[in-house]
């Protein structure tokens, strides 16, 4: 017998800014069934990631190299 489904909830912190050889970064905090990651960029990298994203839900298809990141 299969077991019931159980929903996995994302959760997506910001964490802090930081300055790094004289330009901000940013780290964001994602969690996902007990696991924790954290990814330290610079805005625009997210920027690129985010339109990535919404281009592979718009049935666009995202790069391997954005989600990589």
């Amino acid at each position: 017998m299969q077991q019931p489904f159980a929903p996995q909830y994302l959760q997506v912190s910001f964490v802090s800014p930081v300055t790094v050889r004289g330009h901000t970064e940013y780290i964001l905090q994602v969690s996902l069934s007990g696991k924790t990651w954290r990814c330290q960029r610079r805005y625009r990298q997210f920027n690129e990631l985010h339109a990535a994203l919404r281009g592979a839900v718009r049935g666009g298809g995202a790069e391997r190299s954005m989600i990589s990141m």
